[in-house]
């Protein structure tokens, strides 16, 4: 029997309520890839204007109800960052 587990999302984040709905250019693209673990690594994030912490963590509180996601992670600079997503 085969069984589908999804392991890539793409995101979008678009400004101001109402606007998916009219198709408005979203503000943040991102890549998320999900891990059997629980972590989600956050990679190929584009965002214009940029995003604020509050939008951010807007990010991981979905990725946490809805894929029960622990921990993210994600690069930046080069250097590998993570944190956990229960404290967000």
């Amino acid at each position: 029997m085969w069984h589908a587990q999804p392991t890539r999302l793409t995101l979008r984040f678009i400004r101001p309520p109402g606007a998916y709905a009219k198709r408005s250019e979203p503000d943040a693209i991102a890549q998320v890839d999900l891990r059997t673990d629980g972590t989600a690594f956050v990679h190929a994030a584009k965002t214009h204007p940029p995003l604020s912490a509050v939008e951010w963590r807007g990010l991981v509180r979905l990725l946490r109800s809805d894929w029960g996601v622990v921990r993210v992670e994600y690069e930046r600079a080069e250097q590998l960052s993570a944190f956990d997503a229960g404290r967000v």
